[in-house]
C-alpha cells in the first residue's frame, strides 16, 4: 500500500491533504472530535501517486463507508497552511472538493454512529 504524503524536509513536516464539502441543499456534513474539540470537513492525507479526487473517494469510503461518485466531485480550492502541531512545524497543501449528496447518500450518513477509521470522531449533517 502506498505511503501517506506526509514527509519531513528540513525539520518541517509537509502534509498533502484532501477534504470535501459534502452538501445536501443548505446542509453540510461535518466531522466532530470527542476529545480535540475541533470540527472539520471529511478528508485526510493523500497517498503517494494518488490523484486528489481519488484520495477523497478513498478517505470517505474508509471513514464513512460511503462510495462517492468521483464524476460528481468538483475541486473548489487549493490552499496551504503553516502551523505547529505535536512539537513540529507543519506546511500543509490542502485540496478542497465540493460534492452534492443524493437522498440515498444522506440516509447512509444519518445511520453512521462514528468515524469507521477513528472512534474519537463522528459525522453529523448540519
Amino acid at each position: 500500500m502506498a505511503s501517506d504524503l506526509s514527509v519531513f524536509i528540513d525539520d518541517i513536516r509537509l502534509n498533502i491533504r484532501v477534504g470535501v464539502v459534502m452538501r445536501h441543499g443548505d446542509d453540510v456534513v461535518l466531522e466532530f472530535s470527542n476529545t480535540a474539540k475541533h470540527v472539520v470537513i471529511p478528508g485526510g492525507r493523500m497517498k503517494i501517486g494518488e490523484p486528489s479526487n481519488m484520495a477523497i473517494v478513498r478517505e470517505v469510503e474508509e471513514e464513512m463507508g460511503l462510495k462517492l461518485d468521483a464524476s460528481k466531485l468538483e475541486m473548489i480550492k487549493c490552499f496551504e497552511n503553516f502551523y505547529s502541531y505535536q512539537d513540529y512545524d507543519n506546511h500543509e497543501i490542502y485540496f478542497i472538493f465540493s460534492y452534492e449528496l443524493s437522498d440515498e447518500e444522506v440516509q447512509q450518513i444519518l445511520k453512521l454512529e462514528k468515524n469507521k477509521d477513528n472512534e474519537d470522531s463522528y459525522f453529523k449533517i448540519v
